[in-house]
Order: C-alpha cells, then sequence, then structure tokens
C-alpha cells in the first residue's frame, strides 16, 4: 500500500469510556510523519471503536500489511514495515514499529495518541523505549535523535509531545557497521511527577541513513503516587474500624 498524506480508514475524533476506567482516546491513535530530500508525507490511523474494550479500557491495533510513505513526485521516502500501539485509559501508552528507509536519508516522527484520565494527584510514572538499527546496504548507518540530547524517544503529561510537560527523554544517538545491527534503550523508573496529571502521551523522533531499517518499542505509564495509595489503604482500614 502506497500513501502520500491519507488518513486509514474513519474514525472517531474523541471516544469517552464509561464507568471506573473514564477517559479518553485522541483521534488519530498514531501519526507518522516521514520526510527526506525527495519530500514529505503523513501516515495518519484513526480511532476504531471496535478496537476498543469497555470493560478493560484497552485499545488494540497493528498495521495489516506495509505502507509506503511517498513523496507527491511519488518518490519512496520510507515503508512502514510494522506499528502496533496498545492503549489503556488506567493509563498505558505503548507503541511498536518497524521502518526502513528509501534511497535517501529519512526522518521520521511517530507520536501516539493523547491520553486522557481523571486527574490523578499525586501521581508517579515510568517508561521505557529501544530503538534498534540494521544496515542493509554495507555501508554502515547511523540513528540520531531529534529531541534534546540527541535522544531518539520523549514522554510527556499534561500535552501532546512536544507541547506537554517533559515525563523522560531516552535512547543515544548510536551507529553501526557493515550489515550490522544493534540497539539503544533507556528506561525512567518510577518516579514522582507532581499534582493533577490528566494526560499523556509519547513521541519517537530520529533520522536514520538511507535504506537502512530501524525498529522501536516503548511503553509510558501513570499511576497513583505509591505514598498516596498507601493513605487510600490507611484511609480504608480507619472507616473499616469506625463501623
Amino acid at each position: 500500500m502506497k500513501v502520500g498524506v491519507r488518513m486509514l480508514g474513519a474514525g472517531a475524533a474523541l471516544f469517552a469510556t464509561a464507568g471506573a476506567l473514564a477517559g479518553t482516546i485522541s483521534d488519530p491513535v498514531i501519526q507518522v510523519q516521514a520526510s527526506s530530500s525527495l519530500g514529505s508525507g503523513t501516515l495518519n490511523v484513526p480511532f476504531i471503536p471496535g478496537n476498543y474494550d469497555p470493560v478493560t479500557g484497552e485499545y488494540r491495533w497493528s498495521l495489516a500489511e506495509p505502507v509506503d510513505i511517498t513523496a507527491d513526485g511519488g518518490g519512496l521516502i520510507a515503508t512502514i514495515e510494522s506499528l502496533s500501539t496498545f492503549l489503556m485509559v488506567d493509563p498505558l501508552v505503548n507503541v511498536g514499529f518497524v521502518a526502513t528507509a528509501g534511497p535517501s536519508d529519512v526522518t521520521i516522527t511517530i507520536t501516539s495518541a493523547l491520553i486522557g484520565f481523571t486527574p490523578i494527584s499525586p501521581a508517579s510514572g515510568t517508561a521505557s523505549a529501544q530503538l534498534g538499527l540494521t544496515d542493509n546496504d554495507g555501508n554502515g548507518g547511523t540513528l540520531t535523535g531529534n529531541h534534546a540530547g540527541g535522544l531518539g524517544f520523549r514522554a510527556d503529561y499534561n500535552g501532546v509531545v512536544p507541547t506537554g510537560t517533559t515525563f523522560a527523554t531516552l535512547v543515544p544517538t548510536f551507529s553501526v557497521g557493515m550489515f550490522g545491527s544493534d540497539n539503544r534503550n533507556g528506561n525512567v523508573p518510577l518516579t514522582g511527577i507532581g499534582p493533577a496529571v490528566s494526560n499523556m502521551s509519547s513521541q519517537y523522533s530520529f533520522t536514520f541513513t538511507a535504506n537502512d531499517s530501524a525498529s522501536g518499542t516503548s511503553v509510558f505509564v501513570v499511576i497513583p503516587e505509591p505514598a498516596s495509595l498507601a493513605l487510600l489503604a490507611l484511609g480504608g482500614l480507619a472507616l473499616i474500624r469506625r463501623r
């Protein structure tokens, strides 16, 4: 399948869940922007109501077949070999992908859905990400992160990357040798964020060399701060005792 700028299918602009797992998942659920010396193209993946389970608050989507992102003149910018997301309004954001560059170096930005939820105060978060690179044409390759500090992944809260508050930037720039393959990863352990956290998103942004393949997987989770959970538990015990 070839796309320049295209929406795959049709979805709701915003979806509200019901019950204890009330929250929202923005549309599109993933956006892939790719550019090279040949031009630029965008792949938008819309929210599909049938992919959401209201009982568990989970949304799952994966690409059915590879998609070529092409310039207006028809030149190949990149092929998205695989792309998937697992979202929870609980909340959690997980994104994975494999992409192969066309005949020119490619800059790719993959932005997740914005997950909205009842404000968590205080909140804690954890994030991890991995990026891999394979040289396919025998001249070595480099993957350069485009976020601050030359890092390739960013997780934000209270706003869509890059307009939110940064929780983590992960995965440094690296290179591989002739027909080589390697990866880099990073993580932030459970860390206090602060009060009134109400939404979250994540984004890969990097440039990699012509004809080579890049891959990635990531997860970003926000939960009530452990100390607040302990206080809630103690409060529950106090109520039980008063009864």
